[in-house]
């Protein structure tokens, strides 16, 4: 579609990915950026043994927050529908909440098994 065939209101329009308020180039750099300095803080936490339950508490938050991150922006969730974001959300939930329910009691009973 030519321009000249545009009316002044539509060729000053904004385009289609601002109107629904998709993040600008900058915003994905520095969301990769972050991911980036969290990564890293991740591999020098694994090297902690020092205070034994701190290191896993934190390494957990981090994975988290890099797991949401990661969703809203990259999967685009963030500018989804609220329903698509709970569903997906409440899955992946529920997903970490059964896998942690088999590996406790794994945990449990595994000394009964030896």
């Amino acid at each position: 579609m030519s321009t000249d065939l545009l009316t002044p209101e539509e060729a000053n329009a904004p385009a289609e990915d601002s109107v629904h308020g998709a993040p600008s180039d900058g915003t994905y750099v520095i969301v990769a950026l972050s991911l980036t300095v969290m990564t890293s803080v991740e591999v020098g936490l694994s090297y902690v043994h020092r205070f034994r339950p701190w290191p896993l508490i934190l390494l957990l938050t981090v994975m988290v927050i890099k797991f949401v991150t990661v969703a809203l922006y990259f999967m685009h969730l963030k500018f989804d529908e609220k329903l698509l974001r709970r569903v997906f959300f409440f899955g992946a939930f529920l997903a970490a909440a059964v896998y942690s329910g088999v590996l406790a009691i794994l945990h449990f009973w595994a000394p009964h098994y030896r």
